[in-house]
């Protein structure tokens, strides 16, 4: 709607559909906070940073329609580092991790209850997220395995596929060196 008929709309409208609107923009609805509910997640995420002693980069504060989160820690790929900010999912203050690799890739984590939790974060990002696999360290496993397994030696197809594993791990590393 442009602003002309939004206005035509409002001159128009009953004057309960007015205050419902005002309450409206006020409160939030279903799935969408108000300004009053967001000002209260900010400065419930807010306090609880200043009760266990963390400055944030920035605080928490309300946004257009949803909180924006108040940033603790920079994500640092250098020393493979999560960034770290404190929000609000509706019923405590929660973590999210921001990988150092993808910062696009952010979690939430878990509830912040103390110092030790930010840390943690910090260092390992989501403790509910999978750890990161190594594939490189897998292919060589299968491939030792394939060595030491009794039924597979002599076996032209488990040696030729122990060969060819070697020979790809080889060409990675040839190409990360690289």
């Amino acid at each position: 709607m442009t602003d002309t008929a939004t206005r035509d709309q409002e001159a128009t409208a009953p004057a309960w559909l007015q205050a419902a609107e005002q309450e409206y923009a006020r409160l939030g609805g279903p799935g969408r906070p108000g300004r009053e509910e967001l000002q209260r997640q900010a400065d419930e995420v807010n306090n609880l940073l200043a009760r266990l002693g963390i400055t944030p980069i920035t605080p928490a504060r309300p946004g257009d329609g949803k909180l924006i989160a108040a940033q603790l820690l920079e994500h640092d790929a250098d020393r493979e580092l999560w960034g770290v900010d404190a929000t609000h999912d509706g019923w405590n203050v929660v973590l999210e991790a921001m990988n150092w690799e993808d910062e696009l890739d952010v979690s939430t984590g878990p509830v912040l209850t103390n110092l030790a939790t930010v840390v943690h974060v910090h260092r390992h990002g989501d403790p509910q997220s999978k750890p990161r696999r190594s594939l490189h360290d897998e292919a060589l496993h299968i491939a030792d395995s394939l060595a030491d397994d009794p039924h597979a030696l002599g076996n032209p197809v488990a040696e030729q596929l122990r060969g060819l594993t070697l020979a790809v791990l080889h060409l990675a590393g040839a190409v990360v060196e690289d």
